[in-house]
């Protein structure tokens, strides 16, 4: 990723358990599910290089099936809103990069 040769990689959560790379120059992350382990969600967003142009993101696809992973990474409240039949097609989460 940081020297722009490989545009995909796929890693698993039992990868990243054992192995733990520090992956650098990384635009996007999708999540197929939310992590089982909370931590790794703010681990791999936190791989994310921040550029002046604006195409950095994450996506995470959930179902309510999801909702005990999901309410570990944003909290139960949310993952309640989140889950609602009624509830909103996508999320937007934003933060700043300290």
């Amino acid at each position: 990723f940081f020297r722009r040769n490989i545009s995909v990689l796929i890693v698993t959560e039992r990868f990243h358990y054992y192995f733990r790379y520090r992956l650098r120059g990384v635009k996007r992350v999708v999540f197929y599910a939310p992590p089982l382990h909370s931590k790794f969600y703010s681990e791999f967003l936190n791989f994310i290089h921040i550029n002046e142009d604006g195409d950095s993101i994450s996506n995470t696809m959930y179902t309510n099936r999801d909702a005990l992973t999901l309410e570990r990474v944003v909290g139960t409240q949310h993952a309640r809103n989140m889950i609602k039949p009624s509830a909103m097609n996508s999320y937007t989460f934003t933060f700043e990069n300290e």
